[in-house]
């Protein structure tokens, strides 16, 4: 084997050596960058659930409130509707009500 030829070997082995840690390390990066992301995307994902969560324990304090005070369910009703109809279903809202002032509330 002539110097030529041991140069061209040298030279592939350093450009595959090259090529593995470029590709090592571009992984490393690219792991890195998606945790990041992960962990952003997760953040504001559990800031939002937080939020929410605030919203309801309001909603169920308020009508704890109007449910103490005696005003009607209707009334209560009515107003936590306008108050709260953009953040909760109707549904949801109902399911509360109902709770707190009792299952026949609407009957009263």
């Amino acid at each position: 084997m002539d110097i030529a030829e041991k140069a061209k070997i040298r030279e592939e082995y350093y450009k595959k050596r090259c090529r593995e840690e470029g590709l090592k390390e571009g992984r490393a990066v690219g792991l890195q960058e998606g945790l990041q992301e992960g962990l952003k995307k997760g953040k504001k994902e559990g800031e939002e659930i937080g939020r929410q969560k605030e919203r309801e324990r309001y909603l169920i304090n308020v009508i704890q409130n109007l449910k103490a005070k005696e005003i009607d369910f209707e009334t209560a009703k009515d107003n936590i509707l306008i108050i709260f109809g953009q953040d909760f279903e109707e549904k949801q809202i109902m399911a509360e009500l109902k709770l707190i002032y009792g299952k026949h509330a609407s009957k009263r």
